[in-house]
C-alpha cells in the first residue's frame, strides 16, 4: 500500500481540510426527510418509556443525561416544549456524530494507504449516501454509532501500521466499538470486519493478531459491564429476564422479512427511491386492483437497483485483481455476511439495516477508486452509481422541499385538529398527515393528532384484525373519545397513490377494509375528499360493532377457521400484535424500522 499516514500540518489539513468543508455545506442544503423513531426516543428519555432498551442502549439515557443540563436553555433556541428541546439535544449530537464519522471514515482511508484522491471521493459517496445524509440530521441514534464504529476502526487500522506499543490503543478501539453497540446493538455484525483490520491491513503477524486479541477483550467487557449495568437498574437477575430484556426490543414486530426486501432495502441505503417499494409489492404480490408490469419497475426505479448491483458487481471484479483490492473484499464480505443474513430475516427494507457496512464498503471504494491495475469501467460504474445517488437524494433531502411538504401538511392537520377531544382516536391508511408527528417532530401540531393505522405492518390476519378494529372503536367510544376514519376506507377501490397493496400472500384485502367501515353511520366530516369523517356513536353503531355475528355483517364472511381465530381473540381481548390494547398514542419505536406502524403503513415493502 502506499504510504499516506495523518501527520501534523499541511498533510492533516490536507486529509481532513475538503470533510471539514464539504460536511456543514451538505448539511445546510439538505435535511432529514424520514425522523425514524426520533420522537418515541426524545419521549422515552424524558418520561423513562423504554428507557433501557436494549437495542438503543445508550441513547435515552445521554438523552436524559443532556436534559438535565442543557433543557433549560432550549426555550430560547425556539424549542416550543420539553420534548422539541430533547429533540434539539439529540439533532445536536446527531450533527456532530455525524461530522465525526466522515473524519473518523477519511483518516480510516489514510491509515489504510489511501491517496488522498480515492479517499476524498470515497468520502464524498458516502457524505451523499441516503441513510447517512439522513440520519445524521435527525435525533435516532444511527450515526452516532456510527460514529463510534468508524472510531473503532480508525484506531485499529492506526495501530495496525505501529503494532509494537499499541496495546493502550487498542484497548480504546475496543471501548469505541462496546460505545457503537450500545448505540445500535446490529453494529455486533461489523466486529468480525473490524477485528480483521489489523492483520490484513498491516499483515499477519502476533503483534497485529495481539491487538485483534486486546480489541475484543475489551470490546467484550464494555458490552458485558454496560448492559450488567442496565439489568441491575431494571432489577432483573435472571437469565431468563436477560432473555426477555433482549426479545422486548422487536417490540412486537414479526413477518417483516424475505430476501426481496433486502435486495430493495441494499440499494435503498444508498439511493432515494420514495415510495417505489409499494410498486414491488404490487408485483411480487400479483395486485389484482393496481397491477404493476415489469416495465412499469423499470420506468420508475428498477434501473437505479439495477446501477446499484452492476457497481456492486464492478467493485467485486476491479478489487480482485490485486492482493490489497482481494484482502479489502475480505473485510467486506465478513461484514456482510451477517448483515445481509440478518436483513433477510427482520425488516430488511429499511435502510439503516446496512450501515454496519459502511465503513467496510467504502473502504473498498476507496480502493477501488485507488487501484492501479482496477479496469476504467468498474470505477466508472462507481462514479455513476453514486453520481445518481447525489442527484436523487439531493431534491428528497433538499431543505425548500422539505419546508414545502412541511406546510402542506400543516394545512390539512390544522383543519382535523380544532375537531379533535381528549381520548379521541383517528385511523388512517397511508396519511401523509400522519408524517407531521414522525418526520417533523418539532412541530407541536402533529403531537395533537393521535393517528392510527387501520392496518399495522405484518399484523395482516383478517379475523383478528375485524376483532381487534371493532375493539379500538368501541373502546374509543367507551373513553368518551371520537373515532375518526380517513375518507379513503369509504371508497370501494384504493387509489394507486393510497399506497394499498393486495397482496395475494395475506388474506386482508381492501374489500375487508371497506365493508368493515361502510356501513357505519358517520356525522361529520372535515378535510375535502381526501379528509376525514368521524363514526357516529349511535346505537345502531354499537350495535352493529358488538352483535355476535358482527364480524360477517362488516365485510366479507369468515371460514369456520378464521371465525375461531376471532372468537378466541374476541375473549382474550387481546390484538392481533400480542399486547393489550393501549388508550393513548402509540410509543413503540420501532416505525424508524418500519417507517409505516403509527401511520398506517402496511403494504410497502421498504
Amino acid at each position: 500500500m502506499t504510504d499516506e499516514r495523518t501527520p501534523a500540518g499541511p498533510s492533516r489539513a490536507r486529509t481532513f481540510g475538503p470533510a471539514l468543508l464539504a460536511y456543514p455545506i451538505a448539511t445546510a442544503l439538505t435535511g432529514a426527510h424520514f425522523w425514524g423513531d426520533s420522537v418515541d426516543y426524545a419521549e422515552g428519555a424524558l418520561d423513562g418509556n423504554h428507557f433501557w432498551d436494549f437495542g438503543h442502549l445508550f441513547w435515552r439515557p445521554l438523552g436524559w443525561l443532556l436534559g438535565q443540563a442543557l433543557l433549560p436553555l432550549t426555550p430560547s433556541l425556539g424549542a416550543a416544549d420539553e420534548r422539541a428541546g430533547m429533540l434539539m439535544l439529540l439533532l445536536a449530537v446527531c450533527w456532530l456524530a455525524g461530522l465525526g464519522s466522515l473524519l473518523f471514515l477519511r483518516g480510516l482511508l489514510a491509515e489504510a494507504g489511501i491517496r488522498p484522491w480515492p479517499a476524498d471521493l470515497a468520502a464524498l459517496a458516502f457524505l451523499v449516501s441516503q441513510t447517512f445524509l439522513n440520519y445524521a440530521q435527525t435525533a435516532s441514534s444511527y450515526v452516532p454509532g456510527l460514529c463510534c464504529l468508524l472510531l473503532g476502526c480508525y484506531l485499529l487500522a492506526r495501530a495496525a501500521r505501529r503494532p509494537e506499543g499499541s496495546g493502550r490503543t487498542a484497548v480504546w478501539a475496543g471501548l469505541a466499538l462496546a460505545c457503537a453497540l450500545g448505540f445500535w446493538f446490529p453494529y455486533v455484525w461489523a466486529l468480525p470486519a473490524a477485528g480483521l483490520l489489523p492483520p490484513l491491513l498491516g499483515g499477519i503477524d502476533r503483534a497485529r493478531v495481539r491487538l485483534t486479541v486486546v480489541t475484543t477483550i475489551a470490546c467484550a467487557a464494555g458490552v458485558a459491564l454496560t448492559n450488567a449495568a442496565a439489568l441491575a437498574a431494571q432489577g432483573v437477575w435472571t437469565a431468563e429476564g436477560a432473555l426477555a430484556w433482549v426479545k422486548a426490543s422487536q417490540h412486537g414486530i414479526t413477518g417483516i422479512a424475505g430476501f426481496p426486501r433486502m435486495v430493495f432495502g441494499l440499494a435503498r441505503s444508498f439511493v432515494y427511491l420514495g415510495e417505489d417499494g409499494t410498486l414491488y409489492r404490487r408485483y411480487l404480490g400479483k395486485d389484482p386492483i393496481n397491477p404493476v408490469t415489469l416495465l412499469d419497475l423499470v420506468k420508475a426505479s428498477l434501473w437505479q437497483i439495477g446501477l446499484f448491483y452492476l457497481f456492486l458487481g464492478g467493485l467485486v471484479l476491479g478489487l480482485a485483481r490485486s492482493g490489497r483490492g482481494r484482502r479489502l473484499l475480505v473485510v467486506l464480505a465478513v461484514a456482510a455476511a451477517p448483515t445481509l443474513a440478518f436483513a433477510v430475516a427482520w425488516q430488511g427494507g429499511d435502510m439503516e439495516r446496512y450501515l454496519p457496512l459502511y465503513p467496510f464498503l467504502f473502504l473498498a471504494l476507496a480502493g477501488l477508486f485507488g487501484g492501479e491495475r482496477v479496469p476504467r469501467w468498474c470505477q466508472g460504474l462507481a462514479v455513476a452509481f453514486f453520481a445518481v445517488a447525489a442527484a436523487w437524494n439531493a431534491p428528497a433531502l433538499a431543505r425548500p422541499v422539505l419546508e414545502r411538504r412541511h406546510q402542506e401538511l400543516s394545512a390539512r392537520a390544522g383543519e382535523l385538529v380544532p375537531h379533535i377531544r381528549p381520548g379521541s382516536r383517528v385511523f388512517t391508511v397511508n396519511d401523509e398527515v400522519a408524517f407531521l408527528r414522525r418526520n417533523y417532530p418539532l412541530n407541536p401540531l402533529g403531537h395533537r393528532l393521535p393517528m392510527y393505522g387501520v392496518v399495522e405492518p405484518g399484523k395482516t390476519a383478517l379475523a383478528p384484525w375485524r376483532t381487534w378494529m371493532r375493539k379500538r372503536v368501541l373502546d374509543t367510544w367507551e373513553r368518551g373519545g371520537d373515532v375518526w376514519v380517513t375518507r379513503r376506507v369509504l371508497s370501494p377501490t384504493p387509489r394507486p397513490e393510497w399506497l394499498w397493496v393486495d397482496d395475494q400472500a395475506t388474506d386482508l384485502r381492501w374489500a375487508h377494509v371497506h365493508g368493515f367501515f361502510n356501513n357505519l353511520e358517520t356525522v361529520e366530516a372535515v378535510g375535502g375528499e381526501d379528509g376525514y369523517v368521524r363514526l357516529a356513536p349511535t346505537e345502531a353503531n354499537r350495535a352493529l360493532l358488538k352483535a355476535p355475528r358482527a364480524r360477517f355483517a362488516l365485510g366479507p364472511p369468515l371460514t369456520s377457521s378464521e371465525a375461531a381465530v376471532a372468537a378466541e381473540g374476541e375473549a382474550s381481548g387481546i390484538p392481533p400484535s400480542g399486547r393489550p390494547i393501549s388508550p393513548g398514542p402509540s410509543r413503540r419505536p420501532a416505525a424508524g424500522r418500519d417507517e409505516r406502524c403509527a401511520a398506517g403503513w402496511p403494504t410497502r415493502p421498504s
